[in-house]
């Protein structure tokens, strides 16, 4: 199987040091340059044995990079730096699920795989590094959790479940607090899935379409707490 390090465009955001992959942040101007150092800082503390908080704040963190990096980066290549986040973020969520079970899992497995779509990822019997991780994500997407708890229904997840968790939406330049989950939802207007808690009291909780009901969860643990 093809590593990511092997794809032609993230070849151009790397250079071999003392035999590693090494990320040359130092291409991107000042404006990217912090971002793409924060996401690597989140990314590098995510490990099957931290605390799941760790693995989706780095999720959230590839999301909110992707939504904004814009198509051309000067001095670097921008297709490479979104693959790059993609990819990471794709492992990230398979360690929120496997190690944690969580339930905000699927939602975000939902954003990557619309992501993966974008830049050519496909399923393609585990020959480059997308197609393996949009193979990979599959099972997440598809999981026992994307399930409406109220009906039983099966719940396809898209990419703009994964947003709302990270405080975005398509085509969105900067991460906005105008216009979070809660407030949508509370217009009628968002599809069934979870969303933050508008109550503020757990992480999130689930709206059915057309009301808050007292399904909420925490760190992948799911309870009842009426609204």
């Amino acid at each position: 199987m093809q590593t990511i390090w092997e794809d032609p465009d993230v070849r151009d955001i790397v250079e071999p040091r003392q035999g590693q992959p090494y990320l040359l942040l130092e291409d991107l101007d000042d404006v990217w340059q912090p971002v793409l150092v924060e996401f690597v800082g989140y990314d590098e503390r995510v490990a099957r044995t931290a605390p799941a908080s760790v693995a989706f704040e780095a999720c959230c963190a590839g999301i909110r990079v992707v939504e904004r990096l814009p198509q051309h980066l000067a001095g670097t290549n921008a297709l490479g730096w979104r693959k790059f986040v993609i990819y990471a973020t794709a492992g990230n969520v398979q360690i929120l699920w496997e190690a944690h079970q969580d339930a905000r899992a699927p939602a975000i497995g939902g954003w990557v795989l619309e992501a993966l779509t974008s830049v050519g990822g496909t399923p393609d019997g585990f020959t480059t590094a997308l197609g393996t991780a949009y193979s990979a994500t599959m099972s997440i997407h598809g999981s026992a959790t994307a399930i409406d708890p109220v009906s039983g229904a099966f719940i396809v997840r898209g990419g703009d479940d994964g947003r709302s968790l990270a405080g975005v939406r398509a085509g969105q330049s900067e991460p906005s607090a105008a216009d979070p989950a809660s407030k949508v939802a509370a217009a009628g207007t968002a599809p069934a899935s979870w969303h933050p808690d508008p109550t503020g009291r757990h992480q999130q909780r689930y709206w059915d379409g057309s009301r808050w009901t007292e399904h909420v969860a925490d760190d992948g643990a799911t309870s009842t707490d009426a609204v």
